[in-house]
């Protein structure tokens, strides 16, 4: 049985979430893209699944959804499960 685990991502690969992000949550132009950025770097920086639900819930990002999406709880959700794993939950690599 194999799991399948996405590597952490890196500050340049956050940035190119960004666009996707944007699409996905329905984020209007009003809502800057460093916005985004500096959430999605905010929540990386997590080290657990449950640090991670608090830190988008508390980022800009998390408060902006908060006013404007119809559900925040899909939309955190959504917004968490576009990032990777943390690195708490990968599996060590064997020598």
């Amino acid at each position: 049985m194999s799991h399948d685990h996405s590597p952490v991502l890196e500050p340049s690969s956050l940035a190119q979430l960004v666009p996707l992000v944007r699409d996905r949550l329905k984020l209007d132009s009003t809502f800057p893209d460093e916005a985004v950025l500096a959430s999605l770097q905010a929540i990386a920086a997590a080290a657990s699944p449950h640090e991670r639900w608090g830190a988008a819930f508390h980022t800009s990002l998390g408060h902006w959804l908060g006013l404007k999406a119809a559900d925040l709880n899909a939309a955190l959700t959504l917004l968490l499960g576009l990032l990777a794993e943390p690195t708490s939950k990968l599996p060590a690599i064997p020598d």
